[in-house]
């Protein structure tokens, strides 16, 4: 779930990803899902703790999440 968020926001990265696209794009009923908000403080958390304090998104009042970082994708998996 939380790679889908950062891909989710990545796809997005100019612009604040409402929680009701959230919830449209990973398929979820925002009446009856929960679990987005958890979901979004621990993938905050992780990303901190490697990041020396850095923020991946922030919350933007009443409209969603914005992604703060750029985020390099690597395209080659063979390693």
């Amino acid at each position: 779930m939380e790679c889908a968020i950062v891909k989710i926001l990545v796809n997005e990265s100019n612009n604040v990803v409402s929680n009701e696209h959230i919830h449209y794009i990973l398929n979820k009923d925002p009446d009856s899902y929960k679990g987005l908000f958890m979901c979004l403080s621990r993938l905050q958390a992780k990303f901190k703790k490697i990041s020396h304090g850095e923020t991946l998104f922030r919350s933007v009042r009443n409209r969603g999440y914005r992604l703060t970082q750029i985020i390099q994708v690597d395209h080659d998996y063979s390693d």
